[in-house]
């Protein structure tokens, strides 16, 4: 008997943790996609549209470079991609 309530007791806790993993995926998809509208309409005033393109085609590229690994990229790393974004002619940068 002790046995199942201690189980349950790990569902529980378990049941919880995911919640609330789930509550902080959520937000940051939405601050993600706040933060896509914001650059696209900084990179193309005239058409926000363009922007998410080149947002999307941007990210596209960075997967494929990832090609599937999970790397916590540096302050270097993005950099370094964004360098090579604009050196390929992807599209300008935001200027801040």
């Amino acid at each position: 008997m002790a046995d199942t309530e201690k189980q349950t007791g790990i569902v529980l806790q378990l049941i919880k943790g995911v919640s609330e993993i789930s509550g902080e995926l959520a937000q940051l998809r939405a601050s993600v996609s706040i933060l896509k509208v914001y650059v696209a309409i900084q990179l193309s005033p005239n058409d926000p549209l363009l922007g998410v393109k080149t947002i999307e085609k941007f990210v596209e590229d960075v997967v494929k470079q990832d090609s599937g690994e999970q790397t916590r990229r540096s302050l270097t790393d993005v950099i370094d991609i964004l360098e090579r974004w604009k050196n390929q002619g992807r599209g300008p940068l935001p200027q801040s």
